[in-house]
């Protein structure tokens, strides 16, 4: 504050008097109160309005990182508390507004957007309306805004996970045949499963691998769920010539969840013993000249060019049939799953229906 005498100099003034307190909170949420201020004598008094200061900081309870943050899942407790600048809390209806990233508010809508208004107890209760719907390994955040000005800012670590194999893959593959029963596995940062990976469609969970390849047809892709944080890939079918392998393993819906493959790809060795020459009925032909030899080498190459042709298509055709028949059986099981789940619910169900009186 300020004094001053005037001309007279009997009489003081008191000028840009600021009292603080921490102790409205007591009159809330109305705050219908005035300051009374007077001498000790009470020869005269003032009366001022009171009302609470402009908002200053927030409080997030519990502790937004705190929460252990996995994709889909729901912040089931927040609650923002909105102070001033001495530790009360403001006004009711007081306006913020609200900046997510990596969040969803299920409460958002066209006509209420980001801002929310400030409750009777001067909170924001957020509590079962914050979706994540980042990635694993990623960052979502959560901002509170006064006018423009950014009065609150937590950023969120959501938890990582990775896709390992915890099957042996071969360094060296023959060409044409498969990478049988291969285990793939979702682990945390401290390389435990995560069991809670666990495709239940009934529930709402999907959870499937996928393997990608330009060596396959798309159209023809298979996903194989998983159970309690693995999943089995039955085969997967390698190509007819020789090279590099590579195919992709990431999960259907979080495509960060991925790990890629390089198998080196080889063609079986043929020997074929000393040619000799052609016979007929057991009886070696005789050739007479070069150019008769050079027809025959033609004809032996033909031959053989041609049987490797049907070789690799009959090999090709069986490696399609056992592919078939592996999907086949994959499916069965999970048809044979499905069909006890329903004949434990029908169970389940008969007895409750034994157990009411008649």
């Amino acid at each position: 504050m300020s004094t001053e005498l005037s001309h007279d100099k009997l009489t003081p003034k008191v000028k840009d008097v600021l009292i603080e307190s921490n102790e409205s909170d007591n009159i809330r949420p109305s705050y219908k109160a005035t300051l009374m201020i007077c001498p000790e004598k009470e020869l005269f008094s003032v009366s001022v309005p009171f009302s609470p200061g402009s908002l200053q900081l927030v409080k997030a309870q519990p502790p937004m990182s705190e929460n252990r943050l996995l994709p889909g899942c729901m912040v089931k407790q927040l609650l923002l508390e909105m102070f001033d600048a001495y530790g009360n809390h403001v006004s009711k209806g007081l306006e913020v507004q609200l900046d997510v990233d990596g969040f969803h508010m299920l409460d958002q809508t066209d006509q209420i957007g980001p801002k929310r208004k400030v409750d009777d107890n001067g909170c924001i209760n957020l509590g079962g309306l914050l979706k994540v719907i980042a990635g694993f390994g990623s960052k979502a955040s959560l901002s509170v805004l006064s006018g423009h000005e950014v009065v609150f800012k937590q950023e969120l670590q959501i938890e990582k996970r990775e896709v390992r194999i915890a099957s042996r893959v071969p360094e060296f593959c023959t060409a044409g045949t498969d990478l049988e029963n291969i285990i793939f596995e979702i682990v945390n940062s401290e390389g435990d499963v995560d069991e809670t990976i666990h495709d239940e469609d009934k529930y709402g969970q999907s959870h499937t691998l996928t393997i990608k390849s330009e060596s396959f047809n798309t159209e023809e892709s298979i996903r194989y769920t998983f159970k309690h944080g693995r999943c089995i890939v039955p085969a997967i079918p390698l190509p007819q010539k020789n090279g590099m392998f590579c195919f992709e393993a990431s999960h259907s819906r979080h495509p960060e969840l991925n790990l890629s493959i390089q198998v080196s790809v080889q063609a079986p060795k043929v020997e074929y013993d000393d040619i000799q020459s052609p016979s007929i009925d057991g009886n070696v032909l005789l050739l007479q000249d070069s150019s008769s030899l050079k027809q025959v080498e033609k004809v032996m190459v033909s031959m053989i060019n041609n049987e490797k042709k049907l070789e690799d298509k009959t090999i090709q055709i069986g490696f399609r049939i056992g592919n078939l028949e592996k999907q086949l059986n994959t499916h069965t099981k999970r048809k044979e799953e499905v069909e006890q789940d329903l004949f434990q619910l029908q169970g389940t169900s008969q007895l409750h229906l034994s157990e009411d009186p008649i």
